[in-house]
């Protein structure tokens, strides 16, 4: 069977790696584990949001869910460096889910392919990246998609995250999807994602 977790690996992906530090700590900085720490707290908030939504119905915390992750991603856009942009937009950019969204354009188009200008889209993209206070709907989306099971492998009961842990989230998510995952998510086919 083929790997749908992730394929390739660059470097650019490494700004994943601040996202999953500022969700689980606060903070975009990389935990310094040593041999004397090897555990590191979850942040209050995360916890907090748990607790929250422990005794909720599946479409309320369905609600709190997507909220909480529209306030992560709008924290890690302030939180970010420029260089982090670009290779935020290197993710997007590179990823399977911008090919599933350019596709899907040219079917929106009808008999106006034409008029469908890729590279357009991607300057305006990057254009808003660059300029605005928020993440284009675009790259919120990738963010949501790609850490779209995230919190599942949170172990909130015990409030700390291990050293193995915290590798475990960075082998999942600092990583490009492959095209079948992508498909998967978008359509929500979680069976058959791994």
């Amino acid at each position: 069977m083929e790997n749908t977790i992730g394929i390739g690996v660059k470097s650019y992906h490494l700004v994943l790696q601040k996202f999953i530090n500022l969700t689980l700590f606060g903070k975009v900085a990389k935990p310094k584990f040593t041999r004397n720490i090897c555990e590191f707290e979850i942040q209050k908030s995360l916890t907090d949001f748990f607790d929250l939504l422990q005794n909720q119905s599946e479409e309320v915390n369905y609600e709190y869910i997507n909220s909480y992750y529209k306030n992560t991603i709008a924290h890690f856009r302030k939180k970010i460096r420029k260089e982090d942009l670009v290779n935020i937009m290197n993710c997007y950019g590179f990823s399977n889910l911008r090919i599933l969204n350019n596709i899907l354009r040219l079917f929106d188009t009808g008999d106006k392919l034409k008029n469908v200008d890729i590279h357009r889209q991607d300057g305006e993209i990057l254009n808003e990246l660059i300029w605005s206070t928020e993440f284009p709907d675009e790259i919120k989306d990738y963010l949501q998609v790609h850490f779209f099971d995230f919190l599942k492998f949170i172990p909130y009961k015990s409030r700390i995250i291990t050293k193995e842990q915290y590798q475990f989230f960075v082998d999942r998510y600092v990583v490009q999807y492959d095209y079948n995952k992508v498909l998967n998510i978008v359509y929500q086919n979680f069976d058959d994602i791994d």
